[in-house]
């Protein structure tokens, strides 16, 4: 098992788009991230967009989960 992570909005899950983070929804799913600097990283992105464009934006409302993730092993063939 591994951990990847997932971005939040309000304890609900988000995605990032190409400038800001959004609601993820039947249409468009969440997607997981291989590391929590890039969540970090992007989260600040989307503030520093939303702020310079004028949206009204609250730095405490974006987060992140920890998903597990099963990867299986490969199997061994020990012969006939």
């Amino acid at each position: 098992m591994k951990f990847q992570y997932m971005h939040t909005i309000c304890g609900k899950p988000a995605f990032k788009e190409p400038h800001q983070i959004v609601y993820a929804s039947r249409h468009s799913p969440a997607i997981l991230v291989k590391d929590l600097r890039t969540i970090r990283r992007e989260q600040q992105a989307s503030i520093q967009w939303r702020r310079k464009r004028g949206f009204s934006v609250n730095a405490s409302d974006y987060g992140y989960v920890r998903v597990r993730v099963y990867v299986p092993t490969p199997c061994v063939n020990l012969g006939s």
